[in-house]
């Protein structure tokens, strides 16, 4: 299954760019989606994509940056 990961920093943001732009791309099935401050090291979509995918699967995301940050918790 691919699989999208998607956070903006504010709830004001939008997360519908990114979104469009990752079904058009790579027609990601499955969307996890944070609205959480940069300051926050929380990301509960994050941890539940995290539990959700199997092996197989492929993840996409429009920023490396995210996934740089957060993977070093689940080494």
């Amino acid at each position: 299954m691919r699989v999208g990961y998607v956070c903006v920093s504010t709830v004001e943001q939008s997360e519908e760019r990114q979104i469009v732009e990752l079904k058009e791309k790579v027609d990601v099935e499955k969307f996890f989606v944070d609205k959480v401050s940069s300051k926050s090291a929380k990301r509960p979509k994050f941890d539940e994509m995290m539990n959700f995918l199997r092996e197989g699967d492929e993840l996409f995301n429009i920023s490396r940056q995210i996934y740089a940050y957060h993977f070093w918790r689940y080494r």
